[in-house]
């Protein structure tokens, strides 16, 4: 079964909305989006900017301080 940030990149790859993205992670059993979360905002952020690089978006992450996806 993959990752909650494998689930994440993959919706990001395939360019799913917030609540697609939510929906994958509920079935796959993994956390929601948690909005008290800096590292889960700032990949929200960029799903509705629609960047759909993987690598783009854990420069972005790195770039804010937080942890990249780890795929």
């Amino acid at each position: 079964m993959p990752g909650r940030d494998k689930i994440i990149a993959l919706c990001i790859a395939a360019e799913m909305s917030f609540d697609e993205l939510n929906e994958a992670l509920m079935l796959g059993g993994k956390q929601t989006i948690n909005p008290h979360d800096a590292r889960d905002v700032w990949i929200v952020i960029c799903i509705n900017r629609k960047i759909s690089d993987v690598l783009r978006v854990n420069l972005f992450l790195e770039e804010k301080n937080c942890a990249p996806l780890n795929i």
